[in-house]
């Protein structure tokens, strides 16, 4: 699992230069971008600094453009009102510059272009059959697509890149098992094409579904929370306080590795070759059922058919089995999916819960079970609040 996100130079003629923030200016930012428009006295009390102080920080990022004023239609409009002047509220403004975040999933690419504060301006997907996903080949679609991501746009500030693998610092994929990649230099192969775009990052793709949560205020991030991405592989991570807890090495949260004995029979296998898209629609044709994607094996379920409830069942006792052990190691507060089977595991969450329960030693605190925001383009959300907060605090 890729830990570090690389940067590369920005096109000094495209992108905006970021300022030097104090600790105020960042702060108020984060705020406004988490709980919307407020008023000074607002910012104020919650920064803990005096209005004055609030005043002097928004007038420093009135003057850079990044925030905007309105008029107050609560009551907050009352309370300013009685220093004299019409209430107004600070804002982000979302146009100061948009971000793109891009899922270079396993057949797919979704590139999503996000405003300032965080409203989806664009989405743009494109399948591509794995036989053709090759570097070279997947590098062209990427550009491609924020490119059209990208059209009419403001100015951008920054792409981030979600790829299924172990990213090094230095911007290669080092190992990506359901692409076949080894040690792809995948940054290089698109960097010249995605240089006016601003800075760029290359990020696994269960961190940056795991940190958009993060920034997002999903999670509380003083408990240990554990992320699922879910797709044809299985990614994780596990965050504490706020931060990546990765490992001595950096490989900390491969859920998809741990090993499973299925109770309906079998070799024990690992997680990810039981629960990825690709094998729940193999294990379906294997039961007799004539599904030939995600989509189709949904439509199947929700008209009850035999093969599909089956095939839920024996996914729902893998999936309690992984989370007992999880939840017996690592003790989580809260456990968030995202991903293209989200789709699936939202129509059997209750059912999942009371397995999971079955499982757990007595007196085990049990975390909390949720899906992440827009569950199925979480990824590329996280890839594009990434930047976001790259811009509130350089």
């Amino acid at each position: 699992m890729g830990r570090d996100a690389v940067a590369m130079p920005v096109a000094p003629n495209q992108a905006r230069a970021k300022p030097a923030r104090n600790e105020f200016e960042a702060t108020l930012l984060e705020m406004l971008a988490r709980e919307g428009p407020r008023s000074r006295a607002d910012l104020a009390r919650s920064v803990g600094i005096t209005r004055a102080t609030a005043g002097n920080v928004v007038a420093r990022l009135l003057d850079e453009g990044i925030v905007r004023l309105g008029p107050n239609p609560g009551p907050d409009n009352a309370r300013e009102r009685t220093v004299g002047r019409p209430g107004e509220l600070v804002a982000l403004n979302p146009d100061f510059a948009h971000v793109i975040g891009v899922d270079a999933g396993i057949g797919f690419v979704l590139a999503l272009r996000m405003d300032l504060a965080g409203e989806v301006k664009a989405l743009e997907r494109r399948e591509i059959p794995l036989e053709d996903e090759t570097p070279d080949a997947l590098a062209e679609l990427v550009v491609a697509l924020i490119g059209e991501a990208a059209r009419d746009a403001p100015p951008i500030s920054g792409v981030s890149i979600a790829i299924p693998g172990i990213i090094t610092r230095d911007g290669y994929v080092m190992r990506a098992p359901f692409l076949r990649w080894k040690d792809v230099p995948f940054r290089s192969l698109v960097a010249d094409d995605l240089s006016a775009y601003g800075e760029l990052t290359l990020v696994n793709d269960a961190n940056a579904l795991a940190m958009g949560e993060v920034i997002r205020g999903h999670v509380r991030p003083e408990d240990t929370n554990i992320f699922f991405s879910m797709d044809v592989g299985v990614g994780g991570s596990i965050i504490r306080d706020g931060a990546l807890m990765d490992g001595q090495s950096g490989l900390a949260g491969e859920f998809g590795h741990i090993f499973i004995h299925p109770s309906f029979g079998g070799d024990a296998v690992r997680l990810e070759d039981l629960i990825g898209r690709h094998a729940v629609l193999q294990r379906h044709a294997a039961l007799g059922g004539r599904a030939r994607d995600l989509e189709a094996l949904l439509a199947e379920l929700d008209e009850g058919k035999a093969a599909a409830r089956e095939v839920q069942k024996e996914w729902i006792d893998v999936m309690a089995h992984a989370l007992s052990t999880i939840t017996s190691v690592l003790n989580p507060g809260c456990i968030v999916f995202g991903g293209s089977m989200t789709a699936f595991l939202s129509r059997c969450m209750g059912e999942l819960n009371t397995a999971y329960d079955s499982l757990l030693m007595h007196g085990t605190a049990k975390p909390r079970l949720i899906l992440a925001e827009s569950a199925e383009h979480s990824v590329a959300r996280g890839c594009a609040d990434l930047r976001r907060a790259a811009i509130f605090r350089p």
